[in-house]
């Protein structure tokens, strides 16, 4: 979460903790966007 956190420009982690539970699909995408596939662009 402290990635995700620092990724979306939020001050505290807990600022961040809903989004898991709003999307769990956006976090997936979110977290395939923080760590790709060796070799798989951004």
């Amino acid at each position: 979460m402290p990635l995700l956190s620092a990724y979306l420009g939020h001050t505290a982690p807990a600022h961040t903790y809903w989004y898991p539970q709003a999307a769990p699909e956006l976090l997936a995408e979110a977290a395939r966007r923080l760590c790709p596939e060796p070799g798989e662009l951004r």
